[in-house]
């Protein structure tokens, strides 16, 4: 079993869930992490699950996510294209799919996730995206995020191999 990452960090919060995302993934199945820069437009055949993340509104505010990082004097980590750009050129497949974002704890979400959404749209199983909450936009990630990241991936990643296995 395999799992593909694909994420984009403009402040390396989305980065450090991430990476603690593939380490509770890796528990379980083979997973590959990849910036979106450098993701692939066609899944691999082996790939069982596609995990997408991104900071929350993304596809809204990735300007003003630029321009908060220049007047803040720091390099946006993510200049390239982006999740929805990759989104929009990825070929569908027929395999599981989940997304999560980061986002300011006070900037809950309404529930709606256009990730999620464009997932769906390529034909895959999307299962219900996940939150991880930043103190701010710049960061740091709250208390016990990385934590959270890392259980809620490896709970992912047995739900993926328990229905693979049964099908």
């Amino acid at each position: 079993m395999k799992a593909l990452l694909v994420y984009e960090s403009m402040f390396g919060n989305t980065e450090s869930v991430a990476r603690a995302v593939a380490a509770g993934l890796g528990t379980v199945m083979h997973t590959d992490i990849h910036t979106v820069a450098s993701a692939p437009l066609v899944l691999p055949d082996d790939v069982d699950l596609l995990v997408v993340g991104a900071p929350h509104g993304l596809d809204s505010c990735r300007d003003l996510a630029l321009t908060q990082a220049h007047r803040a004097g720091i390099a946006a980590r993510s200049t390239g294209i982006g999740v929805c750009e990759w989104l929009q050129r990825l070929q569908p497949a027929d395999i599981a799919a989940v997304a999560f974002g980061t986002c300011v704890y006070t900037q809950m979400s309404d529930g709606t996730d256009p990730v999620s959404h464009r997932l769906h749209h390529l034909g895959m199983r999307v299962m219900r995206h996940e939150s991880f909450y930043t103190r701010d936009t710049l960061g740091p990630l709250e208390g016990h995020e990385l934590e959270h990241a890392r259980l809620w991936a490896q709970r992912l990643a047995t739900e993926v191999a328990g229905t693979l296995a049964s099908a």
